[in-house]
Parts: structure tokens; C-alpha cells; sequence
């Protein structure tokens, strides 16, 4: 467990709504102590909790924001301009992502399965598992020519791409056939074998956090 922060177990609706509420608030407010002091927050939280990914994909997604905003305004003499909104974009989006890198994906399904139609719920499943389940067929393939005496290139062709793509389909093809007897295309209410417990405090937050969000964009408009 990461120094520095407690163990406490939020429902991933919870986490999803102040990722929300969050990003939504840094834009109404469009102030630069509030954007320079969400941001800090993120960096120290993202530190604490171990979130080193977080911090390296704001980085990464914000650099070419600061480049775009800083041809659009800086190269006419508006460095403020540009730095302000840089500094807004970088807290939103890390807000954004570091809740959500708290959230687990499997609660998130299960929790979503008995609100959400099950072929909505099936296909977010899919794609949050498209990528691991692409680096272990990726791997197989890599090992499997290795072993044939080949030369493995990450990105060839013939060797690698095409057999993860064909074993991608295949897979797909062969999972759809138990859903279908499953009747997970029909209507109706779902059931969980392991519900994710959604504490009513937790609730009465989320909707406390909403009502506080919109008063607060109700009071920049006004």
C-alpha cells in the first residue's frame, strides 16, 4: 500500500463522479489559483499514491497543448494567455486521470452490470481488456517464431501483426458463441454473484458533489 495516504475503498461510481466533478469545476472556474492549485494536488496525490503513470501521461498529453497554445497566443504576445490556459488544461486532464487510475475495472463492470444494459457492459468489458489481452496473444506469437528459429521485429508483417490480428478475430468469434446461449442480448434485469457494495454515504457524496458542482457553474454564469 502506497506511505501516505489511507486504505479507503471507494465505490468506482464514486471515483467516476469526482473525476467529473472535478474537471468540470476547473473549467467553470477558469482561474489560475484554482488550476495552479489543482494541479499540485494531482502531482503531490499522484506521488503519494504512486501514480508515476498519471503524472507521465498528463506530461506527455499536455506538452502538445502548451505547443498549440502557445503558437496561438505567444506568438502574438499573449504569453499570459498561453500559460494560463496550459495550466488548465494540465490540471483538468490530470484530475481527470488520476481518479479515474483509481478506479478498478472490474468493480466498475460488475457495479455497472445491474444499471446498464448487459451488450453496453459486455463491449466496455471487451475493450478494457483488448489491450492485455493483446500483449499476451503478442507475446505468444513472439515466442512461438523464436522457437521456429526466425527473426522476430515487432512490427512485421507477415510474422507478428497479421497473426495477432487473425488471433484477435478469432478470439472474438469464439467468446460471442457461450454469450449467445447465455441470452445476453436479451432484455431485462441482471443479477451479480459478487455485487460491489455501494454505501449510502457514499451516495449521499456523489449527489453532494453534483449539487455543489452545478451551483458553482450556476454562480460563474450568473
Amino acid at each position: 500500500m502506497p506511505l501516505g495516504l489511507p486504505a479507503v475503498r471507494l465505490h468506482p461510481f464514486t471515483l467516476l463522479t469526482f473525476a467529473g466533478c472535478s474537471m468540470v469545476l476547473l473549467s467553470a472556474l477558469n482561474n489560475v489559483v484554482a488550476s495552479a492549485i489543482g494541479l499540485a494536488g494531482v502531482i503531490v496525490v499522484g506521488l503519494l499514491a504512486r501514480r508515476k503513470a498519471v503524472l507521465l501521461a498528463t506530461a506527455a498529453l499536455g506538452l502538445p497543448a502548451v505547443a498549440s497554445f502557445s503558437l496561438m497566443y505567444g506568438l502574438f504576445g499573449q504569453w499570459q494567455s498561453a500559460a494560463e490556459l496550459s495550466l488548465r488544461f494540465a490540471a483538468i486532464l490530470g484530475s481527470g486521470l488520476l481518479f479515474f487510475s483509481f478506479i478498478d475495472a472490474d468493480e466498475m463492470l460488475r457495479a455497472m452490470s445491474t444499471k446498464v444494459p448487459a451488450p453496453v457492459v459486455f463491449i466496455l468489458g471487451s475493450i478494457s481488456r483488448m489491450t492485455q489481452l493483446a500483449q499476451q496473444r503478442l507475446s505468444t506469437i513472439e515466442e512461438i517464431q523464436r522457437s521456429r528459429g526466425m527473426k522476430v521485429r515487432k512490427f512485421s508483417w507477415n510474422n507478428v501483426l497479421l497473426p495477432l490480428i487473425v488471433g484477435m478475430v478469432t478470439d472474438a468469434a469464439v467468446r460471442s458463441r457461450p454469450l449467445q446461449r447465455t441470452g445476453i442480448a436479451r432484455p431485462g434485469p441482471r443479477t451479480v454473484l459478487y455485487p460491489v457494495a455501494d454505501r449510502t454515504a457514499e451516495q449521499v457524496l456523489r449527489w453532494l458533489c453534483v449539487l455543489i458542482t452545478a451551483l458553482v457553474c450556476i454562480a460563474v454564469v450568473i
